[in-house]
């Protein structure tokens, strides 16, 4: 593939150009073995969501050509985005949100939507993003949860293995009695 979209070598993407929010900033603490991302008054985390909405989405993952219809599209996302901000919820949603309709219309056969849940206790509680990914399960094909995250959801779900896998990751396998 080319690197410019036009196969010429001329630049005809067009930029978006904000006067506030930083890329982001990490910041890390090695002796505490600490580390934090200011994500919240990022660019992203303040980007207008109708950048990515759904006509967006749809144009993106709707197959176009002989190609598309035969090829799997992979639409991945992460638990992050969510709790950024109401603009990244926003567009994530959209996203979401078209991949589910595709897939009831009919129109996206090979769309693979998988999600890494992901959750950063610094952006919001456990039970906040699951409120927000609960809606979406259907859309998925892939979940793929940590340890902590299989834990909240037995905890959720009142399932006796959430403690069973707390052991586990505290203590390692000597600690783990059986699932």
């Amino acid at each position: 593939g080319s690197a410019y979209p036009d196969g010429r070598g001329d630049e005809n993407l067009s930029l978006v150009r904000r006067e506030e929010g930083d890329i982001g900033i990490y910041h890390v603490w090695p002796a505490e073995h600490k580390l934090w991302f200011q994500r919240r008054r990022s660019a992203f985390g303040l980007m207008d969501p109708g950048w990515f909405s759904k006509a967006y989405w749809r144009e993106l993952l709707a197959p176009r050509g002989e190609v598309s219809r035969t090829s799997p599209h992979v639409l991945h996302i992460t638990g992050i985005t969510p709790l950024i901000s109401v603009n990244t919820h926003a567009a994530w949603s959209n996203a979401l949100e078209t991949a589910r309709a595709l897939k009831e219309e009919g129109k996206a056969d090979k769309l693979v939507v998988t999600m890494d849940l992901n959750h950063r206790p610094s952006l919001g509680a456990w039970q906040e993003l699951w409120r927000k990914v609960e809606p979406h399960i259907g859309t998925l094909d892939v979940l793929v949860f940590s340890i902590g995250d299989v834990i909240n959801v037995g905890k959720e779900f009142g399932e006796p293995f959430a403690e069973k896998f707390k052991d586990l990751k505290e203590n390692g396998p000597s600690g783990f009695q059986g699932a």
